[in-house]
């Protein structure tokens, strides 16, 4: 996908992401950068196309590199906060994500298993979603946006409720390169920044990149 001149401000208010151009390519992981009130989570939904830009455009791209529209685009967000069914077990939870899909209920749960076991909460399958730690609930969200097989993955601080042994199993998964989703995460954490292909640095509006 392409995000080409963009400049974003809202209602009122000064540019919060100023003629800002990127391109990420389906298999890439790409780490924003940048302090607190940056912009990180602000260019995220322009990328995942919940807001609009003022100026500039937001193109996807087919694997023929031919334009298409956000309706043929399976895109998944992971919010800062987990965003799980209460009533539903963990494995329910990330089932749901390859359901939703159309993959039958049977492989849905063995994908949901095995994704659990990776992001460490193999034990914590049958644990219905509210009797989890946030952090325990963030990584079931994350798998829940996994077993999707988004063409597009969006994640805002994806790790903020995790210790270092999790961060790093959510890291294993989220950015393996297998997997050949386009992953744009905006963190703080450098040990996701380095386990990513590319570092863009959001700074007062501008988008740069530090790490190609």
């Amino acid at each position: 996908m392409t995000l080409r001149s963009v400049t974003f401000a809202y209602a009122g208010g000064p540019d919060v992401i100023t003629d800002a151009s990127l391109v990420v390519e389906r298999g890439q992981s790409v780490c924003l950068w940048g302090p607190s009130g940056s912009g990180k989570s602000t260019l995220l939904a322009l990328l995942g196309g919940v807001v609009r830009p003022q100026s500039g455009d937001v193109t996807v791209h087919d694997t023929n590199d031919a334009p298409t529209g956000w309706a043929e685009v399976c895109a998944a967000w992971v919010a800062q906060s987990p965003t799980v069914f209460p009533r539903l077990t963990a494995a329910q939870n990330v089932a749901m994500g390859a359901i939703l899909r159309g993959v039958t209920p049977e492989a849905a749960h063995a994908q949901s298993m095995s994704l659990l076991d990776a992001l460490g909460l193999g034990d914590l399958a049958g644990k219905r979603a509210r009797e989890l730690s946030g952090g325990q609930a963030q990584r079931v969200t994350i798998g829940r946006a996994l077993a999707a097989s988004p063409d597009l993955l969006l994640a805002d601080e994806p790790t903020g409720q995790l210790d270092r042994t999790s961060t790093a199993q959510v890291c294993e998964v989220l950015l393996a390169p297998a997997l050949g989703t386009a992953v744009v995460v905006a963190s703080h954490d450098e040990h996701v920044a380095t386990r990513c292909d590319r570092v863009v640095t959001i700074d007062d509006g501008q988008v740069y990149e530090t790490r190609p």
